[in-house]
């Protein structure tokens, strides 16, 4: 993780989590996304800069992968992933070859976090679990994903955990 001590970097290390590479320009391209209401949060979520700092973790037990995404930018990071979310709790998102359905639920929020879980269908089959971390601390925000295609259990929840602690 950028700008972590080894003792740090130790911490997803310790809980079976191993640093993989991070694939640029694979990410499938998103077209219509519905009600117009859930475009705020799709547009944070959906975040793409050149001058971020980007790390890619798999679990070597379960396979699930986690995403940490970390920059500087505006304050209040969490909060307008909150606010988008509450305006959004459930939306449809148009991609180059699928169209697929998602709940949004906070299921977390404190002063400097804000977490989701988003359960994607698609054409009424649950296809996945994603649970984002929105974390502010010390002038950085960071975006932390965790996926698993059978849904998010103690493992993805200690691994977002540990990366917002010492991401």
């Amino acid at each position: 993780m950028a700008g972590c001590t080894a003792t740090e970097r130790d911490g997803l290390d310790g809980a079976g989590w191993r640093r993989e590479s991070v694939l640029s320009g694979a990410e499938s391209t998103l077209g219509q996304v519905s009600p117009a209401s859930c475009r705020p949060l799709v547009e944070l979520l959906d975040r793409r800069a050149s001058e971020d700092e980007v790390t890619g973790f798999r679990h070597e037990k379960r396979g699930s992968y986690l995403l940490l995404r970390e920059f500087t930018g505006t304050s209040g990071f969490p909060r307008r992933i909150l606010d988008a979310a509450r305006a959004c709790p459930a939306m449809t998102m148009g991609y180059d070859s699928t169209t697929l359905t998602y709940t949004v639920t906070v299921v977390a929020r404190d002063e400097r976090e804000t977490r989701l879980l988003l359960a994607a269908q698609e054409s009424g089959t649950p296809l996945t679990e994603m649970l984002v971390s929105a974390v502010e601390r010390g002038g950085r925000q960071s975006l932390i994903r965790v996926m698993h295609p059978e849904g998010i259990g103690d493992t993805e929840r200690t691994g977002a955990d540990l990366a917002v602690s010492h991401g």
